[in-house]
């Protein structure tokens, strides 16, 4: 993934990538169907109350595996496959004793967990046995990960494909074997994907084993490094903690849910298969790009990646530092704007202009960024519009390919200014007014719309008479005192407004 145009490099890993993750919640679905029609509603809700524990816990392993993924790659692009064996050798001695250290505490505090959740009485034994046996298969699921982590590290998407689709379809085999045939119930479903998940890993192995000479560990590949376990558990650790720690959320959800009977908890957990495939792309994106950019930085290939990632950073800079902390103190202002005095409420109206400028700007700066990582380029959004000296140039610095659509698409079809000045004030009022509307139906944003439309007009219609003025009054409105003049002036209209 060091060569080649990023963003084909990219797509062609996302996509078996994305395929494979669509297809196990497509086989996650089918368990549900299968234990919902064949076992019973109490058996579907039993096994979906445990949804979001087993979240946090296969979310915490499925994060440490892409964790472990990074240093791999980095080592991969680099070309330093000797210090790569290591790095792989010395993450199955630290995944070995993560495995059982999460199998042993979940399986030993699964059913107090369960009761802590107001797990509904019909349901709990059914929960209880299905969460355990997931717990117990903890090493399959962490093989899996662990080994396919490692072949995408390598750039190959396509063979851990090929594995999970084969494991998929054992998934449903198993569950119809061991529900129908056998009879066990919420256990059979359990089973069959514990069993799964250990064939799909073993299948790795095997891959591994014959076809990638690369990953084949000798005996000093096992020693323990503390160098190289230190960075492991640097890159895991919080990729573990980033992938679980919103499960800690849906554990209290869940907790209330289930207080609502067991129809409930079926049903929610119907719901939670389909968001969860709707959510599965954005996840495998984020895996995607861990490993592009892993493989580019150890490459040193950092020009491949720098001036995106610096964006993406300032955008979130943006976004969640300056927009996010003034929102709170803005909206605080404003609902209690009664009791504070005028020039509180002068400073956050100032403070909202910064606010909005921030949410737009962060929003733009990261989907700009995240394109340049990609190989390609989106057009600037925002160029500095709080330094305008008139309301026109503001508004051909703000929000740049909103202006550039409606001019292109309204506002020249409508005549723009071909036909006189009288039609041209009309067709911007319009333009402006039907941004007001597209901003929201509310008749706040018309306002808005029609106070920018005229400003624009009055602006143009009383250029002649300002120049006149300039030159009787000897102002020379390109020196810098009046530029500030100008300047603070145009925030002050558009903050206005």
């Amino acid at each position: 993934m060091t060569r080649g145009r990023p963003l084909s490099v990219i797509l062609l890993f996302f996509a078996p990538l994305v395929l494979g993750n669509l297809f196990q919640q497509l086989y996650s679905m089918a368990d549900t169907l299968i234990v919902g029609r064949f076992v019973g509603v109490g058996a579907l809700a039993g096994g979906g109350s445990t949804g979001s524990l087993s979240f946090l816990v296969l979310g915490f392993v499925s994060g440490v595996c892409s964790g472990y993924s990074i240093p791999v790659a980095q080592y991969f692009g680099a070309g330093n496959h000797q210090r790569m064996r290591r790095c792989v050798g010395n993450a199955v001695l630290q995944g070995a004793v993560i495995a059982a250290l999460l199998t042993t505490v979940t399986v030993a505090g699964a059913r107090q967990v369960l009761t802590w959740m107001d797990t509904p009485p019909d349901i709990l034994e059914d929960a209880y046995l299905y969460i355990v046996i997931v717990f117990g298969g903890i090493p399959a699921t962490m093989l899996y990960n662990f080994l396919s982590g490692v072949l995408r590290a390598l750039g190959d998407s396509r063979t851990p494909l090929f594995f999970l689709v084969a494991a998929a379809i054992l998934n449903v085999v198993l569950d119809l074997v061991f529900i129908l045939c056998c009879g066990m119930g919420v256990a059979g479903a359990a089973w069959a994907t514990i069993l799964s998940q250990g064939v799909s890993g073993l299948l790795c192995l095997v891959y591994i084993w014959k076809k990638v000479p690369l990953l084949h560990l000798g005996r000093e590949d096992l020693g323990w490094d503390g160098e190289e376990q230190r960075r492991l558990a640097l890159m895991g650790i919080p990729m573990a903690l980033q992938f679980s720690i919103t499960a800690v959320g849906t554990i209290i959800i869940q907790a209330v849910v289930n207080a609502l009977g067991s129809g409930v908890v079926a049903a929610v957990t119907a719901g939670t298969k389909v968001q969860n495939l709707l959510m599965s792309p954005l996840e495998t994106m984020g895996i995607t790009m861990a490993t592009y950019c892993g493989q580019n930085l150890g490459a040193e290939r950092v020009d491949r990646v720098r001036a995106g990632l610096l964006l993406m950073l300032w955008g979130m800079f943006e976004k969640i530092v300056v927009a996010d902390r003034l929102a709170m103190l803005v909206d605080h202002v404003y609902d209690n704007y009664a009791g504070l005095p005028g020039a509180a409420v002068v400073l956050a109206t100032v403070f909202f202009a910064v606010q909005i400028y921030s949410d737009f700007a962060g929003y733009s700066h990261i989907a700009i960024g995240a394109a340049q990582v990609m190989g390609f380029t989106l057009m600037e959004n925002f160029r500095q519009p709080y330094l305008s000296k008139s309301v026109a140039e503001f508004w051909r610095r703000w929000h740049i390919s909103l202006s550039t659509w409606f001019r292109d698409y309204l506002y020249i079809p409508l005549g723009g200014s071909r036909r006189g000045m009288g039609r041209k004030y009309v067709n911007t009022m319009i333009v402006f007014l039907a941004s007001g509307l597209w901003h929201g139906a509310n008749w706040s944003f018309v306002i808005w719309g029609g106070l920018n439309g005229a400003y624009q007009v009055m602006g143009e219609a009383l250029a002649p008479l300002r120049e006149r003025a300039c030159r009787v009054l000897r102002i020379h409105r390109d020196r810098p005192f009046w530029k500030l003049v100008r300047t603070v002036f145009t925030f002050c209209l558009v903050d206005f407004a």
